[in-house]
């Protein structure tokens, strides 16, 4: 099955392509995010589509499958980057049972990476394919999985800088995380504002309810990996997913999960993270608002444009009208919020 999607922008079939085209050729590791979503879709069809969509818990049997198809069968598949080093998904499996602690499991998931680095090897591209298996992890897996994963990915960032005579790695950092992260589950801000297609070129309703749970999953685990890992992910994150309510763009009543999602993990801290005085600039989704606002000004803007889409005349369906509102209700409850919220760490990886 093939997808045009404004997630990825290309055109590929998903387990063929897995993870052979960032490896190979140093490109945007495609996750497999839209692998959960076609396995599942008899799954999801059982959701009722309402304000905020209903969590589906991963069962323990599809994580182990999940597992199972990431890892790699043969050296060979590895050498290619068919999947991954047996070791290495074995520490996660490890982790997510019990058996390894946090600190224990980073130790176990980074070593395969650092003892199958060459001589001359760029950080960034030995890095990459334990970036996209953690971050596709984090969606496939469900958002009480993905809670456990930022333990992880904390304890990763507590492991020391590692200098060998082969490379260095900067794992306080989280190097090339960030830059994964939006290879994988952020590309959609930017480019042509092609809907997400299904086969022959129809949304149909699977394929619609599937979106939105991936999308509400999705900005569920970011925005918890914002306010915990802030140096993970670009500062700005939630800020350009909420901006895509300023630039009305195709397949917006999907999109509007995850904009959902980002409200109500993060809302009082979107709008008390950044200094009210301080000027904000997304001109490259600003539409025809370019220019330097302040936050008081972004806010506004979001919030007409929330009441515009919840509003009977807009052309969104009925559930994702009244996600909408919810949103609405978000964005107003953020502001009158009173909680102390720290500066957003900058994203220098």
């Amino acid at each position: 099955m093939q997808f045009t999607s404004d997630l990825c922008l290309i055109i590929y079939d998903v387990k063929r392509l897995h993870k052979r085209a960032f490896i190979q050729n140093h490109f945007i590791f495609l996750s497999s995010t839209f692998n959960n979503i076609i396995n599942t879709q008899s799954r999801l069809l059982g959701i009722k589509m309402s304000a905020a969509i209903t969590q589906v818990a991963r069962s323990a049997a599809e994580i182990e499958a999940w597992l199972q198809e990431e890892t790699a069968q043969t050296d060979e598949e590895l050498h290619n980057g068919d999947g991954q080093d047996p070791d290495l998904v074995q520490a996660m499996r490890s982790f997510l049972n019990g058996t390894l602690s946090a600190d224990e499991a980073a130790v176990a998931i980074t070593r395969p990476v650092t003892l199958n680095m060459t001589p001359g090897a760029d950080p960034y591209i030995v890095l990459q394919s334990l970036w996209g298996f953690l971050a596709s992890a984090f969606v496939e897996m469900g958002q009480e999985v993905g809670l456990k994963l930022l333990d992880l990915l904390a304890a990763i960032q507590r492991m020391p800088q590692e200098t060998t005579a082969i490379t260095e790695i900067d794992w306080p950092n989280l190097q090339g995380f960030g830059h994964m992260w939006y290879d994988c589950h952020s590309s959609h801000f930017h480019g042509p504002p092609q809907l997400m297609h299904g086969e022959n070129g129809v949304m149909t309703e699977e394929r619609r309810i599937g979106l939105c749970q991936y999308l509400e999953d999705k900005g569920f685990v970011e925005a918890n990996i914002w306010l915990r890992i802030p140096a993970a992910v670009a500062p700005d994150l939630g800020y350009c997913v909420l901006n895509m309510l300023r630039t009305n763009r195709p397949g917006l009543y999907v999109y509007i999960h995850q904009i959902h999602a980002w409200l109500k993990v993060a809302g009082p801290q979107l709008w008390k993270g950044k200094a009210m005085d301080e000027l904000e600039n997304w001109s490259s989704l600003a539409g025809d608002m370019r220019g330097r606002l302040p936050m008081t000004e972004h806010w506004a803007v979001w919030e007409a444009a929330l009441v515009e889409l919840s509003g009977d005349n807009t052309t969104l369906p009925k559930d994702s009208r009244e996600v909408a509102a919810d949103c609405l209700r978000l964005l107003k409850e953020a502001k009158k919020s009173d909680e102390k919220i720290g500066q957003v760490k900058k994203f220098d990886t």
